[in-house]
């Protein structure tokens, strides 16, 4: 599936390709999406020590060449 088409819905497992400013969201953390909004998404940690952690990303759009 090409990345323009990607869907997100509630319920699905994401993984946080970047670090974000915050030790919760670090490259590699994976999640589980809870909400989504139009500028944020609502995640709950769903591995490591912050486990079940409520965190918000940001939407980022990726530029590409």
């Amino acid at each position: 599936m090409p990345p323009y088409k990607l869907k997100l819905k509630k319920g699905s497992h994401v993984m946080i390709l970047r670090n974000i400013h915050n030790p919760l969201m670090m490259n590699g953390t994976r999640a589980i999406i809870v909400a989504l909004y139009d500028h944020l998404i609502e995640a709950k940690i769903s591995t490591g020590e912050y486990k079940n952690e409520t965190i918000l990303l940001p939407r980022i759009k990726f530029k590409t060449d």
